[in-house]
């Protein structure tokens, strides 16, 4: 497996446990996209290929989930984002997502 491939993996799986984790309201980002329509498509509804909807500051670290917190960002962009949003976590106090401790793997 290619190291983007892997890195993409690990990122997806992080963000959709946060997803679950910290609630969110679908009418604010139905909001941002009838203010700031797809970059690849002019649409306000459906898919945006190439662009996700990035919280500025990330929802872990304490940004609000509205519109004014929204942005597009590119794919690969926001891949990265996402690994310096979960640096900035790891090294706050105030983190809102924690990271279930898993148990250590014996060798007998």
């Amino acid at each position: 497996m290619h190291k983007s491939a892997l890195l993409a993996a690990v990122v997806s799986l992080a963000v959709s446990s946060i997803a679950l984790a910290i609630p969110r309201d679908p009418s604010e980002r139905a909001a941002f996209r009838k203010a700031n329509p797809c970059p690849s498509t002019g649409n306000i509804r459906g898919r945006c290929p190439g662009f996700q909807i990035d919280h500025v500051k990330a929802l872990m670290n304490g940004g609000s989930d509205t519109p004014d917190n929204m942005r597009w960002l590119a794919h690969h962009d926001h891949r990265m984002k996402t690994l310096a949003d979960f640096a900035e976590c790891r090294a706050s106090t105030t983190c809102k997502y924690r990271a279930k401790k898993r148990p250590a793997i014996r060798a007998d």
